[in-house]
Order: C-alpha cells, then sequence, then structure tokens
C-alpha cells in the first residue's frame, strides 16, 4: 500500500525553508531602520533647510527631490536580495540544498488588498484635507499610517500563508 504525501504541506513546508535563516528578517529589519533613518533625516531640520533653499533656488518641484531619500531605502532592499542569494548558495544550504524563492511571499489577492489599503487610506487623507477637515500635515502622516496598515496586512497574509 502506497502512501501519498501531502503535497500541499509539502509546498508549505518548502516555502517555510525560504525563511529559516533569517536572512528575510534581517532584510526587513534593513529595510524599516534606512526607511526611518531617511524619514527622520527628510524632516530634520538640517534637510529642511536645504531642501527649502533647493526650491528656492530651482522651483517648487525640486522639492520632490526630498522623497528620495525615502526610495533609496527600497533600493537597499533589492540589493540585499542578490546578497542572500550569494549567502544561500555558498554557505547556508551547502549541505540541505537550495530552494528557489518565490517571486512573491503572498498570494496576488494580499497584495491587491495591500494596495487597496494603502492607495485607500491616502485618498481618504486627500479627501478630508480637500474638505478642509484637517490640515496639510494629516495627508503626510495618513501616508505613513496607510503605509503601516497595508504592511501590516501583507505581514499577516505572509504568516498565513506560510502557517
Amino acid at each position: 500500500m502506497t502512501v501519498q504525501p501531502d503535497i500541499q504541506d509539502l509546498m508549505r513546508r518548502t516555502r517555510q525553508y525560504e525563511f529559516a535563516d533569517g536572512l528575510r528578517d534581517l532584510q526587513l529589519a534593513m529595510m524599516l531602520g534606512l526607511t526611518g533613518a531617511g524619514i527622520w533625516l527628510v524632516f530634520g531640520p538640517i534637510w529642511i533647510g536645504f531642501l527649502g533653499s533647493f526650491v528656492l533656488r530651482y522651483g517648487r518641484w525640486a522639492a520632490w527631490a526630498g522623497l528620495l531619500w525615502v526610495f533609496l531605502p527600497a533600493l537597499a532592499v533589492f540589493g540585499m536580495l542578490g546578497v542572500m542569494k550569494v549567502l544561500r548558495s555558498r554557505w547556508l544550504w551547502v549541505q540541505a540544498g537550495t530552494v528557489r524563492p518565490s517571486r512573491w511571499a503572498v498570494p496576488k489577492r494580499v497584495n491587491l488588498i495591500s494596495a487597496i489599503i494603502l492607495v485607500g487610506g491616502i485618498a481618504w487623507g486627500i479627501g478630508l484635507r480637500s474638505l478642509g477637515w484637517v490640515d496639510e500635515t494629516f495627508v503626510l502622516r495618513m501616508l505613513w499610517t496607510a503605509t503601516g496598515w497595508s504592511f501590516g496586512y501583507t505581514l499577516v497574509g505572509v504568516g498565513r500563508e506560510l502557517g
């Protein structure tokens, strides 16, 4: 009598293997640390003064250069993917074998809902601002809040997907 393996359980355990070495946790910590440092820098008095002089010199659209510090952590995270691949193939998965990481850690449905949460939160902030019920800083605070809600939903989705 042949026992059929539980394919769903095997797939779940294989996907968990990608997270077992802790490199994804380090990647997440690096992303959060760099984002926090970038936000601190962007809203610090030195950067605000520099950006103000930059805007006076080159025009109002030059203020978008301030967002560069917010997006630089994303580039570091993508660079970390290459470092993780090298570390895993040379040292960590030599004995146990390799697992090709999934392109998406969660189903597309979770990514879509996460994007809706992000865009909806930002739209809510802009809508309240256009009605005059809140000040300008609320929109910015709503951007970070909606980002947190969206990211939290994604992390819950990863946890549910991996069991």
